[in-house]
């Protein structure tokens, strides 16, 4: 258990999520676990197709006490970062201020912001086993979770970054600070239609929103361009940071597809060892469910904040494993 602020077992918490459609949420269930398994009352509610009036009306109320602590998705983390009286320092000295955040929470009477993206993608990494020190790293999108994840990522050790983006002079405008103070050999921006220059990495992230809340079969041109093959022979680590509780994400179909291997060992298991101490040190191929294991790790982290007491985020994947299995 890790202690990071000042918890009152006999308050009542009231916590939540908004954002844009988030009907399909499985933060509710991570949430009330960790109530649950912490000892504390309370509840996590959703408000979902928030606006940004709704967004700002959140942060008012959160001053006023009406909530103990709240997460931010999209479309609104770059909006809850503007909002903040001040924005948590990242765990990387030399980071500039976050951009986008998806937590808040009071301390000293200040509203207060950071981002638990990036710390809960190298929390899950490192629970599948995989040593970030000196690997080179891409990632596919340039929205708010590729923004908290720079920091984390600079500070696992990661040697060198690429940021995958469909318009390039919009994300070096918002990775405008991180281009400032990282060299240019260990930060670019490069084209999503360069898929030539996106071979030579360690691991892939999927950061981008495709396939969430999805109700469908992958579209058959999803991710079709990206370089498989160079990702396949170099034996690449890939994870989609999105989730589908019921099955393989797009990103993950498109790969199984595409003939690269899939790694079961994030997958929902009895055995809570061996998925925090699993047997292979090298993970090779797509990490199915990984962001199921990053949605519980960012979410243990936000807890954390909040109350205190942040839960083995292990715990709080098998809450899911307790939900119906018709689609949410």
């Amino acid at each position: 258990m890790i202690k990071q602020g000042s918890g009152a077992p006999e308050q009542t918490w009231h916590l939540g999520l908004l954002g844009g459609p988030i009907g399909h949420s499985l933060s509710p269930t991570l949430h009330r676990a960790a109530l649950d398994w912490a000892g504390l009352s309370g509840d996590y509610s959703l408000i979902a197709d928030a606006t940004a009036a709704d967004v700002a009306q959140a942060a008012q109320d959160l001053r006023a006490g009406r909530w103990q602590g709240l997460n931010i998705t999209v479309p609104h983390k770059r909006l809850a970062a503007q909002l903040c009286d001040r924005v948590l320092p990242s765990v990387w000295p030399q980071a500039p201020g976050l951009q986008a955040v998806n937590t808040w929470v009071m301390q000293r009477g200040q509203l207060c912001g950071t981002n638990t993206d990036g710390s809960g993608c190298v929390d899950a990494l490192r629970r599948a086993g995989l040593d970030l020190f000196g690997r080179r790293v891409l990632i596919l999108g340039c929205g708010g979770a590729t923004l908290g994840l720079i920091g984390e990522l600079v500070a696992a050790g990661v040697v060198k970054l690429g940021v995958v983006a469909r318009n390039t002079l919009t994300a070096k405008a918002s990775l405008g600070p991180w281009l400032e103070v990282l060299p240019p050999d260990q930060l670019k921006v490069l084209s999503w239609s360069a898929s030539k220059s996106m071979g030579a990495w360690d691991v892939v992230l999927q950061a981008t929103p495709i396939g969430h809340g999805q109700t469908e079969p992958p579209s058959a041109d999803a991710f079709a361009e990206l370089p498989w093959d160079a990702w396949q022979k170099r034996g690449a680590v890939l994870a989609d940071l999105v989730y589908n509780r019921h099955g393989l994400t797009w990103f993950e179909a498109v790969a199984e597809r595409q003939g690269v291997g899939v790694d079961p060992r994030l997958l929902a298991s009895a055995d809570h060892e061996a998925r925090v101490l699993p047997a292979l040190v090298r993970a090779n191929g797509v990490l199915r469910g990984f962001g199921l294991a990053m949605l519980a790790a960012q979410a243990a982290r936000s807890f954390g904040w909040w109350t205190g007491i942040t839960p083995d985020p292990v715990v709080l994947q098998d809450a899911l494993g307790a939900l119906p299995a018709t689609p949410a």
